[in-house]
């Protein structure tokens, strides 16, 4: 498998779980998957909660979910997106719910950011584990 390939298999907006590190320990919160798009792995907050903060301290997080009969493990190093244009075109793709809390690009602090130098490892039968970086 490879990005592209699981771009197939993880519907946007699959709901799952994203962890950061808060100083020295590990945080983790329900999250929302937004797409994979050239290449890259998308998701959005604010820049007005804890998890922002966390990601600037240290860029390294995981998300996992399942889908398509798979279970996903995806890390990497979070990069924020400073592009007004990719930020607008990630977020006409939200879904209903982050849309009601972030109206438009410039509600609440909404940002964007996406995975690089990471590795995504998957398994159909949650025994042995496949893997392949990004």
């Amino acid at each position: 498998m490879n990005l592209e390939e699981m771009k197939a298999v993880i519907p946007i907006h699959t709901n799952g779980y994203f962890a950061t590190v808060d100083s020295d320990k590990a945080d983790i919160r329900g999250w929302q998957f937004q797409l994979i798009e050239d290449g890259k792995i998308y998701f959005c907050t604010s820049n007005k909660k804890a998890v922002y903060r966390q990601l600037q301290n240290n860029p390294n997080c995981a998300f996992t979910c399942n889908a398509g009969g798979y279970a996903f493990r995806i890390r990497g190093k979070a990069i924020m997106v400073t592009d007004k244009e990719v930020t607008a075109k990630i977020h006409a793709s939200i879904d209903a719910q982050v849309a009601a809390v972030y109206p438009t690009p410039d509600a609440n602090g909404f940002t964007v950011f996406y995975l690089e130098h990471g590795e995504v490892k998957y398994s159909s039968n949650f025994i042995a584990f496949d893997s392949f970086t990004f």
